[in-house]
């Protein structure tokens, strides 16, 4: 058989450097994994849907759960299921919150809504993508909301800055 053609010669050398490439983005993965908050979970987190909801009574002020900001709670901490029972009890929240703003797009429960939003977003954005199946699954129940009201509004300024 003769030699390979030259087209043969150069798709192999593409692939070493395709695959050393994608050997150092998975090396860069795997030593960012490592640069995460490693401190646990916080406690106040898990205590479910009924202390998110008394915390979120005073949004659009801080709204904090024994202490703990909502954005605090999504951490590279977290495991499976902490990220499992906080999706369960944000979005229970959100839920509720959503069929009164949407009834009532300027009321109290928008503002809630906005700031559980926001201080969702806010801390999502430190993580490293653990909390995106969270993120879309409010988006969803928030989806039926009138975004634009003022009072929801006000209320997600308010859960990215302090949330």
């Amino acid at each position: 058989m003769g030699r390979p053609s030259p087209a043969a010669g150069r798709c192999g050398i593409v692939q070493r450097i395709r695959g050393r490439t994608l050997l150092k983005w998975a090396l860069a993965a795997a030593l960012l994994a490592g640069c995460g908050d490693d401190s646990e979970l916080p406690a106040a987190c898990a205590q479910g849907e009924q202390a998110v909801a008394a915390a979120l009574a005073s949004a659009p002020q801080a709204v904090r759960i024994d202490g703990v900001a909502i954005s605090s709670c999504m951490t590279d901490a977290a495991d499976a299921s902490d990220i499992q029972a906080l999706g369960t009890a944000v979005n229970g929240v959100a839920a509720k919150l959503a069929d009164k703003a949407e009834e009532r797009p300027d009321s109290a429960e928008a503002v809630r809504l906005g700031y559980l939003v926001g201080a969702v977003e806010r801390g999502s954005a430190k993580s490293q993508g653990l909390h995106s199946q969270l993120r879309r699954r409010l988006d969803e129940e928030v989806g039926r909301v009138d975004r634009s009201s003022p009072a929801f509004q006000r209320g997600e300024r308010a859960g990215r800055s302090l949330g």
